[in-house]
């Protein structure tokens, strides 16, 4: 049987200063996994939605020819945030990934520490073969 810690936290978010709830969920699983819910949210979901800007994603596909920056895939490309931050849409902290390279990048980074633009052009410049 799981063994499951909910912790309901009230966060302020980074963009508009209002208060918001984020449910934490922690604990084991059946095999004794651990397990969490993620990295603490920074925005509430009106600042998140809003930061998910469709005109640049867009935008960045038709410049970028809507092909994975990793494996070269033309199917469920989506916009990755070099720098992790969903603020910035600059054109040079945006590439375009699939979405299975963009998981694996996520997998790959969610423990280490250090430069994250530099780990994330690091990762991309490592093509597949």
């Amino acid at each position: 049987m799981s063994n499951v810690k909910i912790e309901p936290l009230t966060l302020m978010c980074k963009r508009c200063g209002q208060p918001f709830t984020w449910i934490k969920k922690w604990g084991r699983n059946e095999l004794g996994r651990g397990f969490h819910n993620g990295n603490l949210r920074q925005y509430c979901d009106s600042c998140r939605h809003a930061s998910n800007n469709s005109v640049i994603k867009e935008k960045l596909k038709e410049m970028r020819g809507s092909v994975c920056a990793k494996c070269g895939t033309n199917v469920n490309v989506v916009v990755h945030h070099i720098d992790f931050d969903e603020w910035n849409n600059t054109e040079s902290n945006l590439v375009l990934l699939c979405r299975s390279c963009h998981g694996k990048l996520h997998a790959s980074f969610r423990h280490k520490l250090g430069n994250l633009k530099e780990l994330t052009r690091t990762w991309i410049e490592a093509r597949v073969g």
